[in-house]
């Protein structure tokens, strides 16, 4: 078991996936995934998934682990910086690096060319993102703690479950389900964009 406050320190990112029994109160589970071995979210939660049900295979008794599900999902980056997850995501979008493979070859981005144009079209995505920027932490309850005495903060006791957890998928799906703000995870950090 992980404790969620617990500092991981790499010389990469690492991914840190927890899961727990929504029935009952057994405590929880986790597993630290290297960034190498799982360049996005989805490839981590695939990750976790498949490293619990080798431990479920190991155990004499499974039962009580079998039902948990996802509570969260965190990347630890080896470097926390909003500058440089604001940077990222601005060279992302305007297709100069991509998230599963880094920074694409000339042949691979179509040979466009990275001229003035290019980049006054960056810096302006960049001022942007800069611009409509309201949260930023290593996860999701970072960046909502960091909001704090803020308009834009959140009441969470409304996503505590019956044990007092907070469901961190269903802060997720809600910030995401408003479409007026986006989350963006960076190899440095997590964003939460407003697009008000």
């Amino acid at each position: 078991m992980i404790s969620p406050r617990r500092a991981v320190t790499a010389p990469y990112d690492i991914w840190r996936v927890l899961l727990h029994d929504p029935h009952e109160d057994s405590g929880s589970w986790g597993y630290l995934i290297p960034r190498p071995s799982a360049r996005s979210e989805k490839q981590a939660r695939a990750a976790a998934h498949t490293l619990h049900a080798e431990a479920l295979a190991r155990m004499e008794h499974p039962d009580q682990w079998a039902g948990l599900v996802i509570s969260e999902v965190t990347l630890l980056p080896a470097v926390l910086s909003r500058k440089r997850a604001l940077a990222w995501a601005a060279l992302a979008d305007s297709g100069a690096i991509t998230p599963e493979h880094g920074w694409p070859l000339a042949c691979e981005r179509g040979e466009r060319l990275r001229g003035e144009e290019w980049r006054e079209e960056l810096a302006v995505r960049h001022e942007t993102y800069r611009d409509s920027v309201i949260g930023f932490g290593t996860s999701l309850d970072d960046v909502l703690q960091s909001l704090a005495g803020t308009p834009a903060a959140w009441d969470l006791d409304l996503y505590r479950d019956q044990f007092g957890r907070i469901e961190w998928e269903m802060v997720r799906a809600d910030i995401l389900h408003g479409a007026t703000s986006v989350l963006r995870q960076t190899p440095y950090g997590l964003l939460w964009f407003d697009h008000d």
